[in-house]
């Protein structure tokens, strides 16, 4: 464990980053196998793309 927080530390003065942040980021990448953010959970939005187009051309006219 102390060489994977030497190489922690080492990465976080190299990139300016803190080492909190390194951390996270690697168990995120162990975890779901990348490092892009997921798309954030809760309710479908009820109006269709297609319907808000519809309104804006409506907003237009």
């Amino acid at each position: 464990m102390s060489v994977c927080n030497t190489l922690i530390h080492e990465i976080s003065r190299q990139l300016h980053i803190s080492c909190k942040y390194i951390r996270q980021t690697i168990r995120k990448f162990d975890k779901f196998h990348t490092v892009a953010t997921k798309p954030g959970a809760g309710r479908p939005p009820k109006v269709t793309q297609r319907q808000k187009r519809l309104i804006k051309l409506q907003q237009l006219r």
